[in-house]
């Protein structure tokens, strides 16, 4: 006991494991395990747990209080068990063949890597077992328009709408008109159609409030090649295209909130 007074008049504070994830999403440090999906008997064990707990919360309300899932849209809702397994694509219609044909989960997480990656994506297309084969994930911090929370597990969509639908444009053109601006919204699903009829490319994995940004900060995975449509390479490094953006929702809502995506890589300021 003296050994840890010594340590707590000297200033230091103990934290739990609780704390300790903070700090590293404070920091955009990884955490292991959720920040590791390629370690795949960690992170499933370490998923399956919360996916239980959240599960168990949920059916512990009355049936009349329940969240629907179906309504909202919402593929595994407590939580991605196994990144090679949950269903991501940049088609809006993805086959469950092309799904299973997925063998291999790999983490970029370099900015050389990603290069590398992108050049040879681009050479080789025409390839099916390259495309289908292996799946490529790249780690991004999450920048959504207003200061409204993102719940962990949202889903990151592809923003395959034109223009006008899209960031200042859409508010420029409803001042002109004089119209209140119409926000993105999915359609109420059923019990025979209830996926998402945009494109998932990505989930969020951890969503805090920041005190040093004063807002929502949030990190998540998606598909390397929503990446590589969003990246010039230069000279020396490549750059992102930030004013393109992305579609994220909360799994316990119809509406989509735009957001900005910036890869998170260990040889990148």
């Amino acid at each position: 006991m003296a050994f840890w007074n010594s340590f707590c008049y000297a200033g230091a504070r103990g934290v739990g494991l609780r704390e300790r994830r903070f700090l590293y999403h404070e920091s955009g440090r990884c955490h292991f395990p959720e920040d590791f999906p390629e370690c795949r008997d960690a992170y499933r064990c370490w998923a399956q747990f919360e996916i239980q707990i959240a599960s168990e919360r949920w059916s512990r309300r009355p049936p009349s209080k329940r969240v629907n899932f179906v309504i909202y849209r919402a593929p595994e809702p407590f939580g991605v068990a196994d990144w090679l397994e949950t269903a991501l694509s940049l088609q809006k219609h993805s086959t469950s063949t092309e799904e299973a044909s997925v063998t291999k989960l790999v983490i970029i997480r370099s900015c050389k890597d990603l290069t590398e990656y992108s050049a040879q994506r681009a050479n080789l297309q025409h390839s099916l077992s390259f495309l289908s084969s292996v799946r490529y994930l790249v780690r991004v911090r999450l920048h959504p328009c207003g200061r409204a929370s993102l719940d962990s597990n949202a889903l990151i969509c592809s923003a395959d709408v034109p223009e006008e639908y899209l960031g200042g444009t859409s508010d420029q053109t409803a001042a002109e008109h004089h119209q209140p601006v119409t926000p993105l919204e999915e359609p109420r699903g059923n019990v025979h159609d209830h996926q998402p009829t945009r494109p998932v490319i990505g989930r969020v994995t951890s969503s805090h409030y920041s005190w040093s940004d004063g807002c929502i900060r949030a990190y998540g995975f998606v598909l390397a090649d929503a990446i590589c449509g969003r990246m010039r390479v230069g000279r020396d490094s490549p750059t992102w295209n930030l004013q393109r953006p992305a579609l994220v929702r909360d799994v316990t809502s119809l509406v989509y909130r735009e957001v900005r995506l910036e890869p998170v890589l260990d040889d990148h300021p």
